[in-house]
């Protein structure tokens, strides 16, 4: 995986880019991960389609999948998106607008006194990563002040503003189910659960998943599966139906 917290996202007065999580996502190659255009370049190997790539993420997971169609609009290597739990909109902005978490952090592993942010940088970049980790999952179980941040910051090049981003037109599966901010209606509850049962066939068997499911596979002249609609959990609708525009 690539790096989070501090490591992916150190949020430091004295570096020019602090989204590194999100481009390390984007390489081909960096150390232990397998990036987004490694994926691309290589998945042909495996038996699979570089124009039928699909993002998919759980909570922050999400939230950094979806930033990559904003980061990178006119590349996004991945044709389709699954979120879950998560959106760029909850991500894009920090909430340590002085950037001073990272200098607290080098402070307390024994950083210069009174240094500069170039100094900070330098000084982490010499503590084994081991150890910062140790200090921030001590730090945030104990539930000690101040509150760090560590996550994407609005650039305008890899992150922004909420009122900054334009969405894609790109096919996108996501959920309102309330399972964690409220009470959802029976409906998204059983339209979830529905939904879980085909992703993890899928998941399992990408070729044959969906044998015992009404989920045909695609074909321009057949039909494909509608999910809530008029309270019906699934449904068919031929294709062509489908392209002629919605009905009324």
């Amino acid at each position: 995986m690539t790096g989070l917290n501090i490591l992916g996202f150190p949020n430091a007065k004295g570096l020019d880019q602090n989204n590194l999580g999100i481009l390390d996502q984007r390489m081909a190659y960096c150390g232990e991960c397998k990036g987004l255009e490694w994926i691309r370049d290589n998945i042909k190997h495996f038996g699979g389609d570089a124009n039928k790539i699909t993002a998919w993420g759980q909570a922050a997971g999400a939230a950094i999948a979806d930033a990559h169609q904003f980061a990178f609009a006119n590349d996004t290597i991945f044709s389709s998106l699954i979120m879950e739990s998560g959106s760029a909109l909850q991500a894009s902005t920090g909430t340590d607008p002085n950037r001073t978490s990272f200098s607290y952090v080098a402070k307390q592993l024994g950083g210069p006194v009174n240094a500069t942010a170039q100094q900070e940088v330098d000084f982490l970049r010499t503590v084994d990563a081991g150890l910062i980790e140790s200090f921030l999952q001590d730090h945030g179980d104990r539930s000690l002040t101040p509150v760090l941040y560590f996550g994407p910051t609005a650039d305008n090049k890899t992150a922004f503003l909420p009122q900054d981003y334009v969405a894609k037109e790109i096919p996108l599966i996501t959920g309102t189910y309330g399972d964690y901010r409220g009470v959802a209606p029976l409906e998204q509850e059983q339209l979830s659960g529905v939904m879980q049962d085909l992703w993890l066939a899928f998941a399992k068997d990408p070729h044959n998943g969906f044998a015992d499911s009404e989920w045909e596979p695609y074909s321009a002249d057949g039909d494909v599966i509608v999910f809530g609609r008029e309270g019906i959990l699934t449904g068919q609708e031929s294709v062509s139906q489908l392209d002629s525009g919605c009905p009324s």
